[in-house]
């Protein structure tokens, strides 16, 4: 049995279909893309908050935090440096605040 899932999108300007198909997998490539960083790096996945609200919140810290990670200029992987962080207050300081 094949599956197809089909999205639909709406939209009241007029546009090239092509490019249209482009920036929707491009945006979609980058959203499972993130997921998947977000999964790995905190096991997100995992994540047995049961107040949507709660869940919410925490799924924007996250986002917070992984940017945090990538912007911050030690060569080593997202993983390493949340370890890093929670050993060292200095490390966590410098993530957060610069």
């Amino acid at each position: 049995v094949t599956t197809i899932n089909t999205d639909y999108y709406l939209s009241s300007l007029p546009l090239d279909i092509e490019l249209a198909v482009k920036a929707v997998r491009q945006h979609w490539h980058i959203e499972n893309q993130q997921h998947w960083v977000l999964d790995v790096t905190f096991r997100e996945d995992c994540s047995r908050i049961g107040d949507r609200e709660n869940a919410k919140k925490m799924a924007l810290f996250r986002r917070i935090v992984l940017n945090l990670l990538e912007q911050h200029p030690l060569k080593a992987s997202k993983p390493t440096k949340i370890r890093k962080a929670a050993w060292n207050g200095d490390f966590r300081s410098e993530i957060f605040f610069g």
